[in-house]
């Protein structure tokens, strides 16, 4: 299986030859939920319109959380204060909103695709699940762009990722071309109301969904997202969390059920002022970040495949 940090597009970390069904949900599961905003208190200096890195919430969709989270690195195994994720609510559609985000990353400097040829889903106008994936060139700072939507899963995914990871040296960047080529007029998938309502509906049981045992789960905790990605060559299960409790508190519990073939790593770091932990295991990475009001964010990662 495959597995990444807070869900990099078309960047697999590492791989086994072993198949995990329903265990450590994931962040972009097997058709998976839509990104649904639950208001809580931010763990990050992230807003519902700021992400950071001259980067900000565009219209067609929804920063989950509001927060991001801090990206893992490896060898050895620790947070990237400076590096983060994103999960967005897609609420536009799909190639509408993925161009927006890659016209936006490219007049920062960042030459990740445009939806021609970044998008796929067909040539029909009977599609029904889109997916989106690009990363920037460079070995300095890069930005990854992931989205799907896609109707007809077990349950509806409209969601998106976007990933910016902080190098050694950052380059100064000049802005780049920002006229997309022609789009995919059959690209322009959106959920409708029954699609969006069927997927916030499964977020109550997404403890299920994590094939966790339940009293590891606090009763005040619950699911703001949780979106299928499309299977490990394209990403994970994305899952955000909102749980009771301290970061240390809220990292144990969590942390205590998380399958694994090999050790769990764990690290702590502060991101943003706030105490965050991090664990990693064959299965997956746990993120967690403390907010306020006696409440933290988890992220989980998984691989479905």
């Amino acid at each position: 299986m495959g597995f990444r940090v807070n869900f990099v597009p078309g960047s697999v970390v590492r791989e086994s030859g072993m198949r995990r069904r329903a265990v450590f949900m994931r962040v972009v599961v097997a058709c998976v939920t839509l990104a649904v905003v639950v208001p809580v208190a931010s763990a990050h200096a992230a807003s519902a319109t700021n992400l950071g890195n001259g980067f900000t919430v565009l219209p067609g969709s929804r920063l989950v959380g509001p927060t991001t989270f801090p990206v893992a690195a490896y060898d050895p195994f620790r947070a990237s204060p400076s590096s983060w994720t994103a999960l967005l609510e897609v609420t536009g559609p799909a190639s509408t909103v993925y161009d927006a985000y890659a016209a936006h990353a490219r007049a920062l400097g960042y030459d990740v695709e445009w939806s021609t040829p970044a998008c796929s889903g067909g040539q029909t106008p009977t599609i029904t699940d889109v997916t989106c994936g690009s990363s920037s060139t460079g070995t300095t700072d890069t930005v990854s762009l992931g989205l799907r939507v896609c109707g007809t899963c077990a349950v509806p995914v409209s969601a998106m990722t976007i990933t910016y990871v902080r190098g050694a040296k950052p380059q100064r960047r000049s802005p780049l071309p920002a006229i997309p080529p022609p789009a995919n007029a059959f690209l322009v998938l959106q959920l409708d109301p029954a699609q969006r309502g069927a997927a916030r509906a499964s977020l109550v049981h997404f403890d299920e969904r994590l094939g966790w045992p339940s009293p590891a789960l606090g009763t005040g905790d619950r699911a703001l997202a949780s979106s299928d990605f499309g299977g490990c060559a394209r990403g994970e299960i994305v899952t955000v969390v909102s749980a009771r409790g301290d970061a240390a508190a809220v990292f144990r519990r969590y942390v205590s059920v998380m399958p694994y073939e090999v050790p769990i790593k764990k690290t702590t770091a502060e991101f943003h002022g706030r105490p965050t932990r991090l664990a990693h295991s064959d299965f997956g990475v746990l993120t967690v970040v403390e907010g306020s009001k006696g409440h933290s964010l988890v992220m989980i990662t998984d691989c479905d495949d």
